[in-house]
């Protein structure tokens, strides 16, 4: 026979509980997790961008040395148009549709070879493991190839003209304006953007370019020599 008291402790017990989460403390946790997110993504996207942008760096210095190499084996900078090809070894003729179509030398390998089995021209400083927005279609036309920045965008190359009939045109390119026409900033040509303060060229052989973090073209000089904010675009000059 059961005793009475141990029957009415018994009922006063609490109900064991199970193994998941009351809905409160799912709540708690849930709004601790969106507390560190709020406070921690501002700082995981700022030091994701600036490891972008120090890719962007090593990329650009990359290229630099790439045609520097070219230049002193070829005693010529690459062509505007051509230059991630020419780079990569790949040479080129005029083609009749227009543009240029690419020449195989018909031996296995990176590089074109002047004669079978010869002197391999290129790839140089490694610019075959770094990515372009698009391939030369052999035997096609030839439409504007890049190599990509960190940001996926587009690195501008342009050699000095000495040839040029003015003075502002040493560094033109109408493709570079027509795309860097953005409100607020007044970018006439490469030449007034590789110009510094006194208005001398920063550098008198090439320059190259990316847009950096915000995806815009700045300036460090504008009409009148009227000094604009500092720019986070990423050259192979060093801006005074």
């Amino acid at each position: 026979m059961s005793n009475p008291r141990e029957t009415e402790s018994q009922s006063f017990q609490s109900p064991r509980r199970s193994g998941g989460f009351t809905m409160i403390e799912l709540l708690v946790v849930m709004f601790v997790i969106t507390m560190l997110l709020t406070i921690g993504m501002p700082t995981i996207i700022k030091v994701r961008t600036q490891m972008k942008i120090g890719a962007c760096r090593v990329t650009v210095n990359i290229i630099d040395k790439a045609v520097s190499m070219y230049h002193a084996q070829h005693k010529r900078y690459p062509s505007l148009q051509a230059m991630p090809a020419e780079l990569y070894g790949q040479e080129f003729e005029a083609d009749p549709s227009g543009g240029v179509k690419e020449v195989d030398d018909g031996e296995p390998g990176p590089g074109y070879r002047l004669q079978p089995r010869g002197v391999v021209y290129g790839p140089w400083n490694g610019v075959d493991q770094l990515q372009r927005t698009g391939d030369y279609q052999k035997g096609g036309q030839n439409s504007r190839v890049f190599f990509k920045d960190a940001f996926g965008r587009p690195i501008w190359y342009c050699p000095y003209n000495q040839e040029a009939e003015s003075e502002d045109r040493r560094y033109e390119d109408n493709e570079f304006d027509h795309e860097a026409s953005e409100v607020g900033i007044n970018l006439n040509s490469i030449a007034d953007y590789a110009k510094n303060q006194s208005g001398a060229y920063y550098r008198k052989d090439y320059i190259i370019m990316s847009q950096g973090a915000d995806s815009k073209w700045g300036l460090i000089r504008g009409s009148g020599n009227t000094v604009i904010p500092p720019t986070d675009d990423i050259t192979n000059f060093i801006r005074e």
